[in-house]
């Protein structure tokens, strides 16, 4: 089984800067999300078959490909239920359209369907629970927003040393609404 999730990763500015503010969470206790594993997560599919990827592959093409590119506006770093930190991104239309989109191609093969709505975040850090008391964390976007043109399709493979994350397939959007 291949643990898998729709993903849109970050360009290398955002990931440099959002992870210096997760390596300050380190050094408050927290386990920080390495940099190359930085993204916004669309919809988690959890355990699935190998020989249904190409399929997978075939319908998320279908239906992500057609909608169009848009940006989204940072809104802040914050604690997420004490055990996590997020750099939160603004509610957006464009954004609810393309998990509704992903979760609408990729259920049918998932092994327990994540929630209907996904907050656009990035995980910066994780704490042990009873950890370090989290606060709001000052960050500079190193943009005026974020161009959201592809979605990828991400195998996770968890070791003790923390999950690696590999591109299995890349989904171009449509237009130039991006900024």
């Amino acid at each position: 089984m291949s643990r898998l999730f729709v993903a849109v990763d970050l360009p290398p500015e955002w990931k440099a800067a959002l992870s210096a503010v997760a390596a300050r969470a380190g050094a408050c206790g927290g386990r920080p999300t390495l940099p190359q594993n930085l993204h916004l997560t669309v919809f988690f599919l959890g355990e699935t078959d190998p020989a249904a990827v190409p399929v997978l592959i075939r319908v998320l093409g279908a239906g992500l490909s057609p909608l169009a590119a848009f940006p989204l506006s940072f809104s802040r770093v914050h604690p997420k239920a004490d055990r996590m930190l997020w750099a939160a991104f603004a509610d957006s239309p464009d954004w609810r359209r393309l998990c509704g989109a992903a979760r609408l191609a990729a259920a049918p093969f998932a092994a327990t369907p994540g929630p209907r709505e996904q907050a656009a975040h990035v995980t910066l850090a994780r704490f042990k629970r009873g950890g370090a008391r989290l606060t709001p964390l000052a960050f500079t976007p190193p943009g005026p927003g974020l161009a959201v043109t592809a979605v990828d399709l991400m195998r996770s493979e968890l070791s003790p040393a923390g999950p690696a994350y590999f591109l299995e397939h890349r989904v171009t959007l449509a237009g130039e609404r991006a900024t």
